[in-house]
């Protein structure tokens, strides 16, 4: 009986500190949805036809890691199991994250540049570097998905020059292996 209460203490110690948040299925999970939502967060086609861009692949800048912690939110319209789902990243379950694997998309339309935090906020507070040539800054929460991967919610924040920004809470969805905008939980735009 005294091993088995050893083993089970054991066990316990061991798995208890486990984190779904932090496998790698998770991050896969989480890289695959930023890549399908940029063209959404930055609202690209927008963006692209209603600016007068200097090079033919201005770039998008974005912070290299993904914040943990969201601000609690309001919301009557959430649901139990989106609440659940959500529980994590509002209560700072969910540890801040670099992105450490290459991001890599064919975006057509932008270049996206990856950038430490460090150098994330030198470079927005450069007034020379809000240029033509620069689509605009990113900076995306970690997502807290269900445990089948088939729905989530992110928080992102986007500044593309002087009275334009904007920052939105996000539900999405998972539908033919691509990560879509499912409602918009919070907005706020200037």
């Amino acid at each position: 009986m005294k091993h088995f209460r050893i083993i089970l203490l054991a066990w316990l110690v061991v798995f208890s500190g486990c984190n779904r948040h932090d496998d790698c299925r998770y991050f896969e999970e989480e890289c695959h949805a930023i890549i399908d939502l940029v063209p959404l967060m930055v609202d690209l086609d927008y963006m692209i036809a209603h600016n007068n861009y200097n090079l033919e692949k201005p770039s998008l800048f974005i912070i290299n890691e993904l914040y943990g912690k969201i601000y609690k939110i309001k919301n009557e319209e959430l649901t139990r199991k989106d609440q659940k789902i959500l529980d994590p990243l509002i209560r700072g379950k969910m540890s801040d994250r670099l992105i450490t694997q290459k991001i890599v998309s064919d975006f057509s339309k932008i270049k996206l540049v990856v950038l430490d935090k460090m150098e994330f906020e030198t470079h927005i507070q450069n007034k020379n570097n809000i240029v033509n040539d620069v689509f605009g800054y990113l900076v995306v929460s970690r997502i807290a998905f269900d445990r089948k991967y088939q729905v989530g919610f992110v928080e992102y924040s986007f500044f593309c020059g002087e009275a334009c920004a904007w920052k939105s809470l996000i539900k999405i969805i998972k539908i033919n292996n691509k990560w879509i905008k499912d409602k918009e939980i919070f907005e706020w735009r200037a």
